[in-house]
């Protein structure tokens, strides 16, 4: 069960960033500082969200 929460933690996660990044949400970060690390923010994001991806579908113990 707890596999599962945290993949889908991680997706939703991964998608957030992403629109952070993507500057579809407004945060708190500065726009110079948004716009310098938005290319690592979407990797990141898309790390994320793979993540929760295989998470979901390994066989769990």
């Amino acid at each position: 069960m707890y596999e599962i929460l945290n993949a889908l933690i991680s997706i939703i996660a991964g998608i957030y960033l992403y629109l952070i990044a993507a500057e579809k949400i407004k945060s708190r970060i500065n726009e110079t500082t948004l716009r310098k690390y938005s290319k690592a923010m979407k990797g990141l994001a898309i790390f994320f969200m793979a993540f929760g991806i295989i998470g979901l579908f390994t066989p769990f113990s």
